[in-house]
């Protein structure tokens, strides 16, 4: 269906705005999810907490990765209809597909910072240390992550000028108080593929015999 730019905007302000978002595609390939997630079932790990943080953030680093595919596939087939049609329905499932990705990427960059202090210091790929206002993308990450969470104050404050406290823009994610780039994000993404391999070989060569 099509809809004129005044319903559109009336949906979600500036909604006729959004021209050539291009999130872009993750590349690293991560084929070990499921052959570690069985391995560590078959041959647990000495340490049962490291071996409920390794699967923990294996699921959860999975999700994030596997989100963002799902957001920007359905971004895609929104922008491509356009301007015949307006689906708007695909659009806010982009939506809630990005804020599933946010979600679960705090969850595992929060989860690889306890990993490494557990570990007594640095022992993967990327840390993701990051103070709370830095304004580094992790930091960032975590913002929308936390409107998310409270998206009630920000309607009650009057902070809000969108439906959703995730929005899509051309150049990437915003909410009330952050925004994030797509490219910053991919980016992110990849920095816990990397991690996922780690994790995943690491376990394969402790479970062993």
């Amino acid at each position: 269906m099509q809809y004129s730019d005044a319903i559109l905007n009336n949906i979600a302000t500036n909604l006729t705005r959004l021209q050539s978002p291009a999130p872009p595609s993750l590349t690293l390939d991560v084929g070990s999810v499921e052959e570690y997630l069985l391995n560590d079932a078959l041959r647990p790990i000495q340490d049962h907490a490291w071996r409920i943080f390794g699967s923990y953030f294996i699921a959860r680093g999975a999700a994030a990765r596997a989100a963002y595919r799902a957001a920007t596939t359905s971004l895609s087939v929104y922008m491509n209809a356009l301007p015949a049609d307006h689906h708007t329905n695909v659009f806010r499932d982009a939506i809630e597909r990005f804020e599933q990705c946010v979600h679960h990427a705090r969850v595992a960059m929060d989860l690889v910072q306890h990993m490494e202090a557990k570990a007594g210091g640095s022992k993967s790929p990327n840390g993701f240390v990051y103070a709370v206002n830095d304004g580094s993308p992790e930091d960032r990450l975590a913002k929308l992550d936390n409107r998310a969470k409270h998206f009630a104050e920000d309607i009650l404050d009057g902070m809000v000028s969108h439906p959703t406290p995730i929005w899509i823009e051309d150049a990437g994610l915003v909410c009330s108080k952050a925004a994030l780039s797509y490219v910053e994000l991919a980016q992110l993404l990849e920095e816990i593929g990397e991690n996922l391999t780690f994790i995943a070989r690491g376990a394969f060569s402790i479970a062993t015999p």
